[in-house]
């Protein structure tokens, strides 16, 4: 199978004078979470492209004839670019599109209007079974790591829960 996964960028961050701009500041850091995401696809034997709009111009022509999968990762800046590529995608793809990220988490029935599916919370638990399913359920939701916020500087463990004080 041969999936891509795509971080789409606004039209402001798009644009050529953008791109010279934050050049002046250093590096732009990846979104880890496709990256984690096509590591793990990858393997498991498929094929795996990965773009990220901020770092260049895409060439969607030929995506659209090679995937068979495209996964598109939200954050509400970028959201409205995600469901123009989506929608790209079905009108001149095969590609079954999987939306996932923070803003398709909370707000998966705006995704899925442009989605073939919508992955709800963290993506690598759900993603290795939904990119194989035959008919996937339309939103997958994933177990959160923690059900309750910690103060910065203690760890989350998502394979046991969180120590009690005694109180007294």
């Amino acid at each position: 199978m041969r999936v891509v996964f795509i971080t789409p960028a606004s039209t402001l961050r798009r644009s050529p004078v953008y791109r010279w701009g934050s050049s002046l500041y250093g590096t732009r850091d990846a979104i880890t979470g496709p990256l984690i995401l096509a590591g793990i696809v990858r393997r498991a034997g498929h094929e795996v492209e990965v773009y990220e709009e901020l770092r260049g111009t895409v060439d969607y022509e030929r995506l659209y004839g090679w995937a068979d999968v495209a996964c598109l990762y939200t954050m509400t800046s970028n959201a409205p670019r995600a469901y123009d590529i989506a929608d790209r995608f079905h009108a001149q793809g095969h590609a079954r599109v999987l939306i996932g990220g923070l803003h398709a988490s909370a707000l998966p029935e705006e995704a899925l209007a442009h989605a073939d599916q919508v992955l709800v919370g963290e993506g690598s638990i759900r993603f290795s079974t939904s990119s194989r399913a035959a008919a996937p359920s339309p939103s997958s939701n994933a177990r959160p790591c923690s059900t309750s916020m910690r103060f910065p500087g203690r760890t989350t463990r998502c394979s046991r829960p969180p120590a009690t004080r005694p109180t007294s």
